[in-house]
């Protein structure tokens, strides 16, 4: 079989194409395919999630005792877990995987037969009953129908099971984790606003505070890690569901989110998002029923359906759910709206970078490190409290005998620094973006005029508008913002 990975192959309606992602998170690679360059891939893997026209499901192969290698759908049809026969890895075409999808979706109930109860428990390595007909028509199982006559599918989404489990339980704890007290209370308090922000560049432990904070107020929550698939408005509703699901199964019932979509057409987010606040808003705002849903990487989500989709949430927010978004770059939402509210707590570099005593702490007694109060100072001045450098200067000082000398050199040249920021920061900006950045990176301060005056352009200050609103590592120096620095390392890699 080949080696298990992490595949999305969804329609894109914006590329006209089918796009396969391979991997998680914002590491996943995308390809864009037709259908011969589909036929060779097909043959490279072993399951893969699909969302096409007409519905989604997750594809698998099988291997049977007599016959060899098949390939079956799985999606979950009103609660039920179903299968569907795809066919050998030969018949495997695009047009195949849409048919079936159609057939999950669209065709009567006695189409589809429901997966046994002990084999939806284990739907991760489901093995049917039998091998399939020589006829290659569908496989039928015993069971209820997936879905009662006359009744609205389940959206078309990718089941619970499916997703990987990081997808929807949050990172877990690093290892050498500094508590953070002060961040932690401020996240509680902001439970009482409509929405808690997290915006801050790449490395700012965004991400781990929030799993921290979880995990010691024990508050039930809804994770969500965003992917580049997610972009897409039909899989982030399938995925969103999944993981409310995960905290109130009630919504994987016979509720109003549910019926929110017709199968025949796609998915509209707000539609799913205001079925689920009548859904929220009908069960009321008991101590049992408050959750915490957590959107991490935002910043992946650039579709406008899903921004106005929660703009709606934002609006009509019931008591019992706390919106918590984690994103590199400010989202296009009413953030000034909700700071005049006094309904917006947002934590940024300046609050999320280490402070000069939490450095000290994180490098003596959590990493071990014998470095004196001065070289620690040294440390935190060079990193300006950047998490993610302060781990990788730790790294690197683990064992050296001459950690003096290494500090009097250690700078954002140094090749672990600059690999980090290339790869996750400079190489996922346009050419436009990095041509200002290198143009300007010998400037100690930056404002408009000045950086007009080095780039011969005329645009500057709207430029450092967008590179503060992207979180690119650049630090205002006055509230007019008339004035920036570019953080300390990153000048570093840029020069």
């Amino acid at each position: 079989m080949p080696k298990s990975a992490d595949y999305t192959l969804t329609w894109s309606s914006s590329s006209q194409a089918y796009v396969l992602y391979e991997g998680q998170g914002e590491e996943a690679r995308a390809l864009v395919l037709d259908s011969p360059a589909w036929s060779l891939r097909v043959s490279q893997l072993a399951s893969f999630a699909f969302h096409g026209h007409n519905g989604s499901y997750t594809a698998r192969q099988e291997h049977r005792q007599r016959g060899g290698q098949y390939w079956y759908a799985y999606a979950r049809v009103a609660g039920k877990l179903t299968k569907r026969y795809l066919g050998r890895g030969t018949e495997l075409t695009l047009t195949r995987l849409e048919q079936v999808a159609q057939a999950l979706w669209l065709e009567s109930p006695a189409a589809v037969a429901a997966v046994p109860q002990e084999e939806a428990r284990a739907s991760s390595r489901a093995r049917p009953a039998s091998p399939p007909p020589a006829g290659g028509k569908p496989e039928h199982q015993s069971g209820a129908g997936g879905r009662t006559a006359g009744g609205p599918a389940l959206l078309a989404g990718l089941p619970p099971e499916a997703l990987p489990a990081s997808t929807l339980q949050g990172p877990r704890l690093p290892p050498h984790l500094l508590p953070r007290p002060h961040l932690l209370q401020h996240l509680q308090q902001g439970l009482e606003r409509t929405l808690i922000l997290l915006s801050a560049p790449a490395g700012y432990g965004k991400s781990s505070l929030l799993a921290q904070w979880l995990a010691s107020a024990a508050l039930p929550f809804a994770w969500l890690a965003l992917e580049p698939a997610d972009n897409e408005p039909a899989h982030f509703c399938s995925s969103l569901l999944a993981a409310l699901q995960s905290t109130d199964p009630r919504l994987a019932g016979g509720g109003r989110a549910q019926a929110a979509f017709q199968p025949q057409h796609p998915p509209q987010v707000e539609r799913l998002v205001t079925a689920l606040l009548n859904e929220l808003l009908t069960r009321g705002s008991d101590a049992g029923e408050h959750v915490v849903l957590v959107l991490d990487d935002y910043h992946l989500i650039t579709h406008e359906a899903i921004h106005a989709a929660l703009r709606l949430l934002l609006e009509h927010r019931p008591p019992q759910l706390h919106l918590v978004l984690s994103t590199r770059a400010d989202p296009p939402l009413p953030l000034a709206r909700l700071r005049g509210r006094d309904a917006l707590l947002e934590l940024r570099a300046a609050e999320l970078q280490f402070t000069p005593a939490e450095s000290r702490t994180y490098l003596v007694e959590r990493r071990g490190l014998p470095l004196a109060a001065q070289e620690c100072a040294q440390l935190h001045a060079r990193t300006e409290g950047w998490i993610t450098g302060l781990q990788l200067a730790a790294r690197a000082l683990q064992g050296r005998a001459d950690a003096s000398g290494y500090l009097a050199s250690f700078s954002g040249r140094h090749h672990a620094i600059a690999d980090y920021l290339l790869d996750e920061v400079l190489s996922r900006q346009s050419a436009a973006i990095q041509d200002f950045l290198v143009q300007t990176s010998l400037l100690e301060q930056l404002s408009g005029p000045l950086c007009d005056a080095v780039r011969g352009q005329h645009d500057s200050q709207a430029q450092l508008g967008l590179l503060e609103q992207a979180n690119l590592f650049v630090v205002p120096l006055d509230d007019e913002r008339c004035w920036y620095s570019y953080h300390q390392p990153f000048a570093h890699v840029l020069q």
